[in-house]
């Protein structure tokens, strides 16, 4: 009576995970048969139990016709030129790849306590899945808020976590789709960052930016003023101001410089007369400084 053949192994790869950039692939270990008969071995491949004739006896199967979900499997018969021996099948279960992100920006790249802080990324996914993403603000190392991307059959409002951030300021809500932080959430020389998680609805890679840092904003003024109006070679001129604001709420100080036709004259609040005449032109020029920085100068005339 015949002997059956046998095929004493077979590996295969990838061993583990298996996913779309993956080439599917065996290696049939020895053949034997008792009797000393030649042993030839067909492979059957399949997908999702339907058979690939186009991959018959091919010991590998490309990574470009494989889709994630499918359930690829390669028969291996033995035969000995009467009867097939006891066949061996491998299965390989097409996993999800996670996706990429390609890219991560923070802008403006200047940031002062009236800015808007956006981010924006850019992500792929080799197997066309829809992607959302989620973002994690921080503040000095603190979660200040947190907002979530839907996908398409999200109706729920932004999740704002459940955990204990530890930071002085409880995660804000903000509304869908929103990728940005105001200034009602950072101030000056705060250090500011975020995480962008990209899901796929299976897996999630994240991605953290670097770390900006708010600048000093330049305290203003709203106006300047000379008087008394009107105005005597006699008269002791008096510069004010009105409007000043640093936004920063930083204290601020105001240094004066008074012109005529072009040149210096002065400096400080109050200017003598004894050095104009009749008819000229007097300019107070106002400058604030937030012990920083200057500001924009500020001039007001009189003749």
């Amino acid at each position: 009576k015949n002997s059956l053949p046998v095929l004493s192994s077979v590996t295969s790869s990838p061993e583990d995970t298996v996913t779309t950039v993956d080439d599917l692939s065996i290696t049939p270990g020895e053949a034997t048969d008792a009797d000393g008969d030649e042993v030839t071995l067909t492979y059957i491949w399949t997908v999702d139990g339907d058979e690939r004739q186009d991959y018959i006896d091919q010991l590998s199967v490309p990574s470009d016709i494989t889709e994630k979900g499918q359930l690829w499997a390669v028969e291996i018969v033995p035969n000995d030129g009467e009867e097939n021996g006891e066949s061996t099948m491998v299965p390989f279960v097409i996993a999800n790849t996670p996706p990429e992100v390609i890219s991560i920006s923070l802008a403006p790249e200047e940031v002062y306590k009236d800015s808007t802080l956006t981010v924006s990324y850019e992500a792929s996914d080799i197997d066309n899945d829809e992607l959302s993403a989620s973002y994690e603000w921080k503040v000095n190392g603190e979660v200040v808020m947190i907002t979530v991307e839907p996908s398409d059959d999200d109706t729920g409002a932004a999740d704002t976590g459940s955990e204990d951030t530890g930071g002085s300021e409880e995660p804000t809500e903000e509304p869908l789709n929103s990728a940005s932080l105001t200034g009602e959430h950072f101030s000056k020389d705060d250090v500011v960052s975020v995480t962008v998680t990209i899901t796929d609805g299976d897996d999630s890679v994240s991605v953290t930016s670097e770390d900006i840092t708010i600048m000093n904003s330049a305290p203003s003024l709203a106006s300047v003023d000379v008087g008394p109006d009107p105005a005597y070679i006699s008269s002791e001129l008096q510069c004010s101001y009105g409007g000043e604001m640093d936004i920063d709420g930083d204290d601020i100080t105001v240094s004066y410089s008074w012109m005529k036709d072009g040149l210096s004259i002065g400096s400080g609040e109050m200017l003598v007369g004894a050095i104009f005449s009749k008819g000229d032109v007097v300019t107070c020029s106002a400058i604030p400084n937030d012990g920083e920085e200057d500001g924009a100068a500020v001039e007001g005339s009189i003749t």
